[in-house]
């Protein structure tokens, strides 16, 4: 309903199966499939090739671009993406790549300081330890750097500041100009 009837929503999906099932569910949902673009690729800091990888549970939204072996898949950048189609505006982004959400951000640095949308990205502190580098610090500095506020969501809705060592489960990261976004807020 938000994107209306002349938006878009990119829908960036590697893995094979979730593919397959994104596109299933567009195609039982008439209202929605025209303005959903379902692209199978993963999203980096680079443009490239990467590995995907079923989770080792159930869950096939576990799955991971991180190993060094697995099915080839492509990848592009946020930045590159924008500048093919031509994206003259953007709301809203939300990342949930398993760990790799630092690299997401890198590649769309342009497209976030043109166009300032809000983020909603998946800061989970147990992939600090699969990545073996502080990924909420590098998040925390570059998305502060690129002018946002981070918050998180608590479970009565109200709205917290956050800094990388308070993150929780998923970050909102809200650009200068969203002053109804504060801490201490509803939503």
């Amino acid at each position: 309903r938000r994107v209306g009837s002349t938006g878009r929503v990119y829908a960036f999906e590697p893995g094979p199966p979730a593919y397959e099932r994104l596109l299933r569910n567009l195609s039982l949902n008439p209202g929605v499939r025209d303005r959903v673009v379902a692209l199978q690729a993963g999203v980096g800091a680079e443009p490239g090739t990467l590995h995907w990888n079923a989770g080792d549970n159930d869950n096939p939204a576990d799955a991971t671009l991180l190993g060094p072996t697995g099915t080839p898949v492509p990848v592009v950048t946020v930045d590159a993406h924008a500048a093919a189609i031509g994206l003259t505006r953007l709301d809203f982004v939300k990342i949930d790549v398993e760990g790799m959400e630092y690299e997401v951000l890198l590649g769309g640095r342009a497209t976030l300081l043109a166009h300032r949308p809000v983020l909603y990205l998946e800061t989970e502190r147990r992939f600090e330890a699969i990545r073996a580098f502080p990924v909420l610090e590098r998040i925390e500095s570059l998305l502060r750097q690129l002018g946002y506020a981070l918050y998180r969501i608590d479970k009565d809705r109200r709205v917290r500041a956050v800094t990388a060592s308070t993150m929780s489960g998923n970050t909102l990261a809200v650009p200068p100009g969203h002053e109804q976004v504060h801490d201490g807020g509803t939503l």
